[in-house]
């Protein structure tokens, strides 16, 4: 993947002296926030949130989202499921097409798991604002170490993301299935690229253990100041097109 200008811009030490300064600002604000939140209160808002933002999906007008106002509301009108349920009742007809069926829009990615009940591989859904979740998610741990460590300098080095294969492999309707992991770094903007390791052709190998040997190999001498553990869902990855 050609380096483009953002990407040498941030690599280079006043990029990174910039960048880091920056997340230490914004990861105290976030860590000040959270502090000073009501978490009862703010699951609830997150929740109403979603129900409303969800309302006019297949789902949302089965279950009558536009009538909930509390989470007693939600709880009496969406019973548990497990993954074959929302699988055989609202994804297999139309699948890998369930835009606006649980969720508004497009789904855009597939994470894929070996089923640990009936042993057979999962579909899961990812849409860009799971996506969005998640980032917003790492960030916060992020800030967390970053208050328990003000002396780190996380941007100053490498974030080291272990996790399966990369490689996405494209389904009918031009969705993307493979490991969370692959998806994550799928989406990982190009000005944060210097700031993590592996590069993409290492990450796209499916042989774990050639690919824990390299990782070793390349990474003794770079300055890793950040580790972070993506658990793939199933290697190596076979997608139902």
């Amino acid at each position: 993947m050609p380096v483009n200008w953002i990407e040498r811009l941030t690599g280079s030490r006043p990029g990174r002296a910039v960048a880091d300064a920056a997340f230490t600002w914004s990861a105290r604000r976030r860590v000040r926030y959270l502090d000073g939140t009501d978490a009862a209160a703010l699951q609830r808002k997150t929740l109403l949130r979603l129900v409303g933002y969800a309302a006019d999906t297949r789902f949302g007008r089965e279950h009558d989202f536009r009538g909930v106002r509390s989470i007693a509301d939600y709880q009496r009108r969406v019973p548990l499921r497990e993954y074959e349920g929302f699988w055989t009742e609202y994804w297999r007809d139309t699948f890998p097409d369930i835009d606006d069926v649980t969720w508004p829009g497009r789904v855009p990615y597939f994470a894929l798991s070996s089923g640990t009940t009936s042993g057979t591989t999962k579909h899961v859904p990812v849409t860009r604002q799971m996506v969005a979740s998640n980032r917003t998610a790492a960030f916060t741990l992020a800030a967390f170490l970053l208050a328990g460590e003000p002396d780190a300098r996380l941007l100053r080095g490498r974030s080291f993301l272990l996790g399966g294969s990369t490689d996405l492999r494209p389904l009918a309707n031009g969705s993307l299935c493979g490991d969370l992991s692959g998806i994550a770094a799928h989406r990982v903007p190009a000005a944060l690229r210097p700031f993590t390791f592996p590069p993409a052709d290492l990450a796209l190998l499916d042989d774990w253990d050639k690919k824990v040997e390299i990782l070793a190999g390349r990474g003794i001498d770079l300055p890793v100041t950040l580790h972070w553990s993506l658990h793939k869902f199933m290697s190596p990855v076979q997608c139902r097109v």
